[in-house]
């Protein structure tokens, strides 16, 4: 299923020639729900989300903080994102204190953030 899912992302990435180049360190793509928390067993935005990197294995941070890092939220993470050839973590903002070094270096070390959005806390 991944395979015919992965030529699906690769069509729509080349017909909205949205490349990353050496010239652009990144982009940011909003989604309105979807995805691994909304669809577990459609997983082709968070697929097209791994494609973005041009990575045979990129690092991805979750910051789960829709949910107000809510366990159940997390672990969906997990279990959809095991399926891929990927590194992931997670940084629970709510559970306690992060210095902004370490925040700095986490997050400046990634290929992908997945923030989930929602919460009126942040």
């Amino acid at each position: 299923m991944l395979k015919s899912l992965s030529k699906i992302t690769r069509k729509i990435s080349s017909h909205l020639n949205k490349r990353v180049t050496k010239e652009n360190y990144g982009q940011i793509i909003a989604l309105g729900g979807g995805g691994f928390s909304d669809q577990p067993d459609n997983l082709l935005l968070d697929e097209y989300l791994l494609l973005q990197t041009n990575k045979a294995k990129p690092k991805v941070l979750f910051l789960p903080t829709a949910g107000g890092d809510h366990e159940d939220y997390i672990s969906k993470f997990y279990r959809a994102y095991k399926k891929f050839n990927c590194t992931h973590v997670h940084l629970s903002l709510t559970k306690k204190p992060v210095s902004h070094r370490k925040l700095e270096q986490l997050v400046m070390s990634q290929d992908l953030i997945f923030v989930g959005g929602g919460s009126l806390n942040f």
